[in-house]
């Protein structure tokens, strides 16, 4: 069975997030956007940035989609592995 396709909005994402791009990252989100992680949530672009810096793009970790799932109601979206591949000092 051949692999599904990655839908473009997920894919120009993903492949934002990797090149480290924060303002093609923050542009996915509408100004009353939300990151949910691990029961913290950050709304708007200025909040998202700041989490991002610390834990996300400043991370420099590598995002990648491992699964593809159609939702009933939002259409397909993606389950996403991340890590870091850098150590802390």
């Amino acid at each position: 069975m051949p692999a599904a396709k990655v839908p473009e909005p997920l894919k120009g994402f993903v492949e934002a997030v990797n090149r480290g791009d924060l303002d093609a990252v923050l542009a996915y989100f509408g100004a009353d956007g939300t990151v949910e992680d691990w029961g913290r949530r950050f709304t708007g672009p200025n909040a998202i940035k700041r989490w991002s810096d610390k834990e996300f793009i400043g991370a420099q970790g590598h995002l990648a989609i491992t699964e593809l799932k159609r939702a009933r109601r939002t259409g397909p979206r993606g389950r996403r592995a991340w890590a870091r591949t850098h150590s802390r000092r």
